[in-house]
């Protein structure tokens, strides 16, 4: 069987609507296998966050070693301290042979840096919070079509709307829009698999509402 990349695995999850993404932030593997089982037909991808399983070692060079694998760099965040960092101001230039230096922040230089120079087998996404919707569009406009993962949604507070129309790409897709907490917690009693495929089709159906109500991005 012919082996798919990355990115080949996004575009035909987005083809068939699902934008959503499940983080299955839990150390309980019955929980998180069972809510995979259940909302499988209904997302783009799982976001497992790694401090649960870095138990069992690193598993990050096989996936930075084959092109067909993917690629995820963290680029704005909306924790307390991430404008320490993140927004600091420095001088870089509009391409990397021009001499024609501007000011920007460190969020955009990542951001061109992974569009324009790591991305030669389109296996690169950059992460952006759903808290920080102006900062997303700025990124989105740098990046072009490249795939963005968007924690953030539910929980955290992030909005749907402003995330999908600020996250879009030139063809109304490229978005991983991630919900933890308000999925794999949205019950604690014996029916936490359904109440998770339910509030993940939620998230689908919300998120493809406002997609096709949101003009496409200019790539």
């Amino acid at each position: 069987m012919e082996k798919r990349n990355f990115r080949a695995l996004l575009e035909a999850q987005w083809s068939r609507g699902n934008y959503a993404c499940v983080g299955p932030d839990s150390p309980d593997g019955d929980r998180v296998c069972a809510i995979v089982d259940s909302t499988h037909d209904l997302v783009c991808a799982y976001k497992p966050n790694r401090a649960f399983y870095e138990a069992d070692g690193e598993a990050l060079q096989p996936f930075l070693d084959h092109a067909d694998k993917g690629l995820i760099v963290l680029c704005r965040t909306s924790n307390p301290g991430a404008g320490e960092f993140q927004d600091l101001e420095v001088v870089t230039t509009r391409s990397f042979t021009a001499a024609r230096t501007y000011t920007t922040t460190l969020y955009n230089v990542v951001a061109r840096q992974v569009a324009k120079k790591w991305n030669q087998y389109s296996n690169c996404a950059l992460v952006v919070v759903a808290t920080c919707p102006k900062e997303l569009r700025t990124v989105r406009q740098i990046v072009g079509d490249m795939p963005i993962l968007i924690p953030g949604i539910g929980a955290q507070g992030g909005d749907v709307e402003k995330t999908v129309s600020a996250g879009t790409d030139s063809r109304g897709q490229g978005m991983i829009t991630n919900s933890s907490r308000s999925i794999i917690f949205a019950s604690n009693g014996p029916d936490f698999a359904a109440a998770a495929r339910r509030e993940t089709k939620k998230l689908r159906d919300l998120i493809n509402q406002y997609r096709l109500a949101t003009p496409k991005q200019m790539a």
